[in-house]
């Protein structure tokens, strides 16, 4: 532990999904109650920060749901339950306000490895947005999913990014909005 913690608290959610992720200070003087996690898919937050101008990054974003749905959120669909997620996501900096990105979502369910095929990345925010105390952008990924992550077979997803940070803490704020195109066979 450093000399001057640093108390991340950062906010995620997901309305389409009704994902939500928290982190906040020990200390903070709220009670949260628990409810199973719905997510199937990775859940990370945007700080706004991107890759240089000409740069490559990989990340890998994993997260574990230990207590999830059981039920299938539709016919056919992925349980969390148990389940591991995650994302390689491969990004380059077009500019000090763009980058572009490749995600290769899957899970982990019950020793069987899923992959939810692609997602192609856009992401736009203030420049040198890791440097500015108010930051904000928006993020648009196109995605081509498999059956059991979705109805659709095409999806957008449009991410707006809003923080505020210190040197003492960070809140960001990470709404989502899933719209789905071209429907699979048999779903409603």
């Amino acid at each position: 532990m450093s000399a001057h913690p640093r108390a991340a608290l950062a906010v995620d959610a997901c309305p389409a999904a009704g994902t939500g992720c928290v982190f906040l200070p020990q200390r903070f003087p709220f009670r949260f109650f628990w409810q199973p996690a719905k997510a199937v898919d990775e859940i990370q937050v945007y700080n706004a920060g991107i890759a240089a101008p000409g740069q490559f990054t990989i990340q890998q974003h994993l997260n574990y749901i230990g207590q999830g749905i059981k039920d299938p959120p539709f016919p056919g669909g992925l349980v969390s339950n148990g389940s591991l997620n995650g994302t390689p996501e491969f990004a380059y900096g077009v500019t000090d306000w763009w980058e572009v990105g490749l995600h290769l979502p899957f899970s982990i369910q019950n020793r069987q490895f899923l992959s939810d095929s692609f997602k192609l990345r856009t992401l736009f925010v203030s420049p040198r947005a890791e440097l500015r105390s108010f930051f904000y952008g928006i993020d648009f990924e196109l995605s081509n999913s498999t059956p059991k992550f979705s109805q659709t077979r095409f999806g957008l997803e449009i991410r707006p990014i809003i923080g505020v940070r210190n040197a003492d803490y960070e809140f960001i704020v990470n709404p989502i909005v899933d719209i789905g195109f071209e429907k699979y066979a048999g779903t409603l």
